[in-house]
């Protein structure tokens, strides 16, 4: 019943992170990912060439990784310009990881969570972002990274 409980939150978390709150727009560029999350005091790198010239994808367009101080988690953000190819990296990325997954039209997500730690994966429109670390901290970093996405922000 726990689980189930902990499912549920973690999908309304995950459906306010694609939406936040009211339909609002999802991050539309690493350029806002890392604004946001350095704002938020993270770590953020360009990993732009893992993706593009280690594992292949040849439509990333961007790609950042964020951290935090104590390493407690890492969060990244990768941006496809073929929606086809960014369905292959999160179908990849989901069939390596158990737990729930909720399909919808406008975006996929996948989460599990193990003792204290959890991953989630996200993607909507070509763009992913994928958390890894202590449960709890992930929670309360997508809250905070969230929380200002109602409004539009300059692009």
């Amino acid at each position: 019943m726990r689980r189930k409980i902990q499912v549920t939150l973690l999908g309304a978390l995950l459906l306010l992170l694609f939406t936040g709150c009211s339909l609002s727009k999802f991050i539309a560029t690493g350029q806002e990912f890392s604004q946001i999350c350095s704002e938020s005091g993270l770590a953020v790198g360009d990993v732009k060439a893992h993706y593009a010239d280690d594992l292949g994808y040849t439509s990333v367009i961007d790609a950042y990784m964020a951290t935090e101080a104590e390493s407690r988690y890492v969060i990244q953000y990768v941006r496809f310009s073929d929606p086809a190819e960014a369905e292959a990296f999160y179908t990849a990325s989901a069939a390596n990881m158990d737990g729930e997954e909720l399909i919808t039209k406008e975006y996929s997500t996948k989460s599990e969570t193990i003792d204290t730690k959890s991953r989630r994966l996200l993607m909507e429109g070509g763009r992913i972002l994928y958390a890894e670390g202590d449960a709890k901290a992930i929670n309360e970093k997508l809250a905070s990274l969230t929380a200002g996405w109602e409004k539009e922000l300059a692009q």
